[in-house]
């Protein structure tokens, strides 16, 4: 399918047009490859753990305590037993999928306005990503967009093939393998069904009923796996009725979500490009109403998920960032084109300075979201041309009081002093010792969560005395106490938790600090350092 002509006369064929493209392009491929030495955040620690434990032969929940999706965890054991205990193993799948969201973005957008506008919304997308620091990186909520973008970004052309619809359900019944609410993108999809009047209505009903049914078979596939390895009942408990009972329980009421979605919007940088947003949603609706119908949809279906959710993390929104970007791409094109001339009429002075201002809020967005990729690189750049050390560069990426430096300066210490069998328990946000050290954890709870939280309709008092009933049977060699879960300090929560706290102070003694990091070692292992 052809593209339209670029938007205005000058727009992308000036040298300094040029010139900013090519450093923008050169620096989402820089980005891309840094990410290959970006550390695991708290999250991917946590998913790591579990899917190590799968590769030890283990179930997702049954094995492995934690709360999101079960493909999140095989992703993460797929790229452990194909490329070994890394943390880059992950982006060798995170990372073509986002190039080929990047893609259909580019080609959804090109079609709607013009392939330099096509490249330009790819960045920008990945600008946005990035933006969100390594921190969130290889979020299972951003393969969720990129799987929504396959979905969603080729029913947005003039003509969609009807078998298309088909693979959409497909790919978001994956997406429901992340969290069970994203089945909700299916409206899409059947909006899309819905709006196409020169079909008959036999047809309309039975090309949804195959879309409905392709986004079941990914979940019915998954449970049938975990009924045949006896671990349903643990998937349903954790994975459902704990998100829903306990970890969701304290969610925002209505009017608190409408205000959480509203404070998104009207900061930066989002609140900078809603002028031509909202000019692309008004472009869009007047001219091609069959797919402002889809992508408006998709918008709706994106920020209700984020306040179902009531937790506002920051990457909850990655799936919003799509559509928000197609409809700001249409919207500059279609402003860009009013201040050129391009339109048929003249536009007047008043009416190109308004133009130029609400491009220039949008441009502004932009350089803004491109900033701390562009902080990454750097970084980055100055690890692989020596100019700092490995250490001094893990060391500068923390958050929430997490040092990934730390992490791995604990894994290191840990594999040292012990043998392959031994166990660490890591007690806090720091799985991540336990899945680089590559020593087992004798409890299937990879952090403290379910042990803190939750009153006496919580389950954390019977998962206390199975942690307990854990750690007693097989002590591990070490136990870590680092970040911990919530508000209260690592001292507080360890006098909450009476039990784990005599087992401390009986069998273990504190053998170092390791940054935030105690590191405690059980009295009778024998040590395998040796000091000089």
């Amino acid at each position: 399918m052809t593209t339209a002509e670029p938007a205005g006369p000058h727009f992308g064929r000036s040298l300094p047009a040029r010139a900013i493209f090519a450093c923008a392009a050169a620096l989402t491929a820089t980005w891309l490859c840094a990410s290959f030495w970006f550390p695991f955040g708290w999250d991917q620690g946590f998913f790591a753990s579990v899917g190590d434990v799968i590769v030890r032969g283990g179930m997702p929940y049954r094995d492995g305590w934690e709360i999101k999706g079960p493909l999140t965890y095989y992703l993460f054991a797929l790229a452990q037993w194909i490329f070994g205990r890394h943390m880059w193993s992950i982006r060798v799948f995170d990372l073509p999928l986002l190039i080929a969201g990047m893609a259909l973005l580019g080609a959804a957008v090109a079609r709607l306005t013009s392939r330099l506008v096509g490249w330009w919304a790819a960045m920008v997308f990945a600008f946005w990503v990035g933006s969100l620091t390594w921190f969130h990186a290889a979020q299972p909520d951003g393969w969720v967009a990129n799987l929504v973008i396959l979905a969603a970004a080729p029913l947005l052309a003039k003509k969609s093939p009807a078998r298309q619809v088909v693979l959409s359900g497909t790919l978001i019944g994956l997406a429901a393998l992340v969290k069970p609410l994203y089945l909700a993108f299916l409206a899409v999809p059947l909006v899309w069904i819905a709006a196409q009047p020169a079909r008959r209505l036999g047809a309309r009903l039975a090309q949804a009923a195959s879309t409905v049914g392709a986004a079941l078979v990914p979940p019915l596939l998954a449970a049938a796996w975990f009924a045949w390895r006896g671990a349903l009942r643990d998937l349903i408990d954790v994975h459902l009725l704990y998100n829903i009972r306990v970890y969701s329980g304290g969610s925002s009421p209505v009017l608190g979500m409408a205000k959480s979605l509203l404070r998104y919007f009207l900061a930066a940088p989002v609140v900078f490009a809603l002028p031509v947003i909202a000019t692309g949603a008004y472009i869009l609706w007047r001219s091609r109403s069959s797919a402002a119908l889809p992508l408006l949809t998709w918008v709706a279906v994106a920020a209700a998920c984020v306040a179902a959710q009531g937790k506002f993390y920051k990457y909850h929104w990655i799936p919003l960032f799509p559509p928000l970007v197609i409809l700001g791409a249409v919207g500059f094109h279609a402003l860009l084109a009013a201040m050129s001339g391009k339109t048929d009429a003249q536009p007047g002075k008043p009416r190109r300075l308004l133009c130029a201002a609400v491009l220039s809020l949008a441009a502004f967005a932009v350089l803004r979201l491109a900033i701390v990729p562009a902080s990454a690189v750097a970084e980055w750049l100055q690890l692989i041309t020596g100019r700092i050390s490995s250490d001094r560069y893990y060391a500068a990426h923390t958050a929430g009081g997490f040092v990934a430096g730390d992490d791995m300066k604990a894994a290191r210490y840990i594999r040292e002093r012990t043998q392959p069998g031994d166990g660490v328990a890591v007690w806090g946000n720091n799985s991540l010792i336990g899945f680089l050290s590559g020593r087992a954890n004798p409890t299937r709870f990879v952090y403290a969560m379910p042990l803190t939280e939750g009153g006496p309709r919580s389950p954390r008092d019977a998962y206390r005395q199975e942690y307990m009933h854990a750690l007693r049977n097989h002590p591990p060699a070490y136990f870590v106490v680092g970040v911990p879960w919530g508000s209260l300090s690592r001292e507080q929560i360890l006098h909450s938790f009476p039990e784990l706290e005599v087992l401390l102070q009986e069998r273990y003694f504190k053998e170092t600090r390791i940054g935030g990091l105690d590191l405690y070692r059980r009295q009778d292992a024998r040590s395998l350092y040796i000091a000089k």
